[in-house]
């Protein structure tokens, strides 16, 4: 049974974008983790990362001040903060992180289109990738049914090689119309409530801009801007911030991914699992090792086929001969999954099965009644 939520006009906090999004840069949420332990008596980690916790823990806080109940931190929340004994804030507003504002909202390119539903973006954001015929866009698929939350969680796919069915001049509204690549359809059917971003890459999975510094913040920040301008945000008082991040690859763009996981990305932090369905070229197994190690709390799973570069990824993170199972527990946090189908039919047969093991993701149905919905 589907929900039915109602949305009220309230005052809005912050004074511009530029305000929030330094509000949550990692020193800032640092400083509201300790400031919440030493007030509250909380032992909450210190990592910078506004998460669900910190969130609930700012509510907690704002409720016994008086203060509007948001989970966000504004001017109001700061000062009281400060007045209960907090230490003044890092002063990360006068320079936001590189990259973390949009310099311009992107421009759309297509008109919506609504099939499948309920519809997918195609916004231009310039990643000076080489792109010879094809066109720089990128997809945004907002699903049926979706509940607009102040964060979104998001899946960014990166394509494989544009070879066989996917041409070379294709851009990525024609990638995900291909019978074989009917990711749009899989994310419906898993019924989660999250978005679907995907770039138009190069023949070879160039990536341009994304891998370089600055570049995938400034990505996911124009993808959010998107969002508030033409999407389901488009009535919020401002602009949604990124929530749970999961970072998908195809084929050769393993690389790609490798480089946004392991790079000085901030939203890089924000990743919570890694997809690799049959990867090329995602590096050495030292590499994800000590990526798997230094961030325990997310997941890398790689389907595979067999005698694959997959396979022997995890082969070489196991240290021995893979066991005749699946899936095979490379690592705590890294699994490798045998897939049956064949190399372009891969990441279409698991997306769904994989979106809906993700416990962090909501389901669409069940939006929770406490989360802190878009303001209308």
């Amino acid at each position: 049974m589907k929900r039915l939520f109602t949305f009220e006009a309230e005052p809005f906090e912050f004074g511009s974008v530029l305000e929030e999004i330094a509000k949550s840069s990692p020193d800032y949420v640092r400083w509201m983790q300790r400031s919440l332990n030493q007030i509250l008596g909380l032992r909450l980690a210190a990592d910078g990362i506004l998460g669900s916790q910190t969130r609930s823990a700012i509510r907690s806080f704002q409720q016994r001040r008086g203060l509007r109940a948001d989970g966000v931190v504004g001017v109001q929340t700061e000062r009281a903060l400060i007045a209960a004994g907090a230490s003044p804030p890092p002063d990360s507003r006068a320079t936001p992180p590189p990259g973390s504002v949009p310099s311009a909202v992107p421009t759309l390119i297509k008109p919506k289109e609504t099939t499948p539903p309920a519809y997918t973006l195609y916004v231009d954001i310039p990643l000076n990738a080489p792109l010879g015929k094809a066109r720089s866009m990128t997809g945004i698929f907002i699903p049926k049914d979706y509940c607009p939350l102040p964060q979104v969680d998001l899946i960014v796919y990166l394509h494989g090689y544009k070879l066989r069915s996917h041409k070379p001049h294709y851009s990525i509204d024609a990638y995900w119309c291909l019978p074989r690549f009917l990711l749009r359809e899989e994310v419906n059917n898993s019924k989660k409530n999250v978005i679907l971003v995907a770039p138009t890459l190069g023949p070879k999975n160039e990536p341009g801009n994304l891998v370089h510094p600055g570049g995938f913040d400034k990505f996911l920040d124009q993808v959010m801007t998107a969002l508030k301008q033409y999407g389901p945000h488009v009535r919020a008082q401002r602009v949604p911030s990124v929530g749970n991040l999961i970072l998908a690859c195809h084929s050769g763009s393993g690389w790609v991914m490798r480089k946004i996981a392991m790079g000085s990305a901030r939203y890089a932090a924000k990743i919570q699992e890694c997809w690799a369905y049959d990867p090329y070229n995602m590096g050495d197994a030292n590499g994800w090792a000590d990526w798997a190690r230094s961030h325990p709390q997310a997941k890398l799973y790689i389907y595979f086929l067999p005698y694959s570069p997959g396979q022997q990824l995890c082969k070489n993170l196991i240290g021995k001969s893979m066991p005749n199972l699946s899936p095979v527990k490379c690592m705590p946090n890294v699994l490798a999954v045998k897939s049956t189908v064949g190399h372009d039919d891969v990441p279409a047969r698991h997306l769904k099965e994989r979106i809906q093991g993700v416990q962090l993701l909501i389901d669409k149905w069940n939006c929770p009644s406490d989360q802190i919905r878009e303001r209308r």
